[in-house]
């Protein structure tokens, strides 16, 4: 399996949780997913930082991979958790659920098999 064509398998995971998925909170979703394994901080604030997009865009991105938006069906994948901070009661720390483990374990075992080929 070549590199881009696990990149593509990677993507219909992404397609098999709703077809409409915008790419941005694919990336956005990647994006908390790398800063777990590494071992950052992982909040809206360092989102927005990282991102470098305002606040209340990672906010409403982080929920949207969370449990979705109250007012409309979108989002609500669980894939990430958004709990308040232990210190920082204003905090909102985001963490990867077992379903979204799951997505990236997925996304590399594709890459891991394009390697391997």
């Amino acid at each position: 399996m070549s590199e881009l064509k696990a990149t593509i398998s990677a993507m219909q995971l992404f397609n098999e949780l709703d077809t409409k998925m915008p790419l941005e909170m694919v990336l956005t979703f990647l994006d908390i997913a790398r800063a777990e394994q590494n071992g950052e901080l992982n909040t809206i604030h360092e989102l927005e930082r990282r991102l470098e997009i305002p606040y209340r865009v990672a906010a409403k991105r982080a929920y949207y991979l969370a449990d979705g938006n109250k007012q409309s069906p979108k989002g609500g994948y669980r894939l990430i958790r958004v709990s308040i901070g232990k210190d920082n009661h204003r905090e909102r720390v985001i963490k990867l659920t077992r379903k979204g483990i799951a997505l990236v374990d997925q996304i590399y075992r594709f890459h891991s098999e394009a390697r391997a080929a």
